[in-house]
């Protein structure tokens, strides 16, 4: 359960809430491409901040926040939302790596980077 080569770093965990019958999502979460998003689901490998690597299936999905400040842009009220269904906060502590699909990490940031 390594890093493999095709693998690019996707995010750095900064913050979790576990939902339950969703499961443990993720902090930071990700503007919504310029060409849409599908959800979509893909192994996923995770460097706890101890060392300790492990695969789990991470879910990239699409998610409206109900923001009542009207001067709060779309891009912050529809996001690409990551989600791991069956960890908890315990397994996935602040400070993780998360890994995935290089392919997936160019979708996702393609429109972010300057």
């Amino acid at each position: 359960m390594a890093v493999t080569t095709k693998q690019s770093e996707l995010l750095v965990i900064t913050g979790t809430f576990q939902i339950p019958g969703v499961g443990l999502i993720v902090i930071p979460d990700f503007p919504v491409p310029a060409g849409g998003w599908r959800s979509l689901s893909e192994t996923a490998t995770i460097i706890r901040p101890d060392g300790h690597k492990f695969d789990s299936q991470l879910n990239l999905q699409i998610a409206h926040f109900n923001i009542r400040d009207l001067s709060v842009s779309a891009d912050r009220r529809w996001r690409v939302v990551p989600c791991f269904r069956q960890l908890t906060k315990e397994e996935v502590p602040l400070g993780s790596h998360v890994f995935v699909c290089a392919t997936t990490v160019e979708m996702l940031i393609a429109d972010v980077v300057q």
